[in-house]
């Protein structure tokens, strides 16, 4: 007689068990993948090999079969600076290229130099006043096409001038 409640009790204590072990985890099926999480950092995953597929959506469920779909994050692109009021001359140039500012243009300016691979070959900086001038040589470099931005410190102005180079 003890034996069937006993066994009641254990067949109702398994399946509480086997029901509480249970999750539901993103599973890849694919050649090769995985899918790792760490509470309070975020999760990875990745497949090789995987055939495209569909996603099923309910209110509470989310099933996507193929191609791995992540949430929608997403993308922009930064505001534009505003120009700096000023400009490059002469261009093409031998050595020398000026700057003029013009008659609004006040505080501290960043002057950079790059070259085609966005290196960064000298940087200066200037304290522009109105209708200001200021030079930048380019008697150290060879013959090409140079990138001159003025970057204002305390605004969001920049402007890039190309310069070209000939002897």
């Amino acid at each position: 007689m003890l034996k069937k409640p006993l066994l009641v009790l254990g067949v109702v204590a398994g399946f509480t068990v086997i029901g509480r072990a249970q999750s539901v985890t993103p599973d890849v099926l694919a050649s090769s993948g995985e899918f790792f999480f760490q509470s309070g950092v975020g999760s990875v995953s990745w497949t090789l090999g995987e055939p495209m597929g569909e996603t099923y959506m309910q209110t509470n469920n989310h099933i996507t079969q193929g191609f791995q779909q992540p949430w929608d994050f997403g993308t922009g692109v930064a505001a534009a600076p505003t120009p700096v009021n000023a400009d490059a001359y002469p261009n093409p140039t031998n050595d020398v290229v000026n700057l003029q500012f013009g008659d609004n243009a006040t505080g501290l300016y960043v002057i950079e130099v790059f070259n085609t691979l966005g290196q960064r070959l000298s940087a200066s900086q200037f304290s522009a006043s109105p209708s200001a001038r200021t030079t930048v040589s380019l008697s150290d470099y060879a013959d090409g096409i140079y990138f001159v931005t003025v970057r204002k410190i305390e605004s969001n102005e920049a402007s890039t001038f190309k310069i070209t180079k000939n002897s």
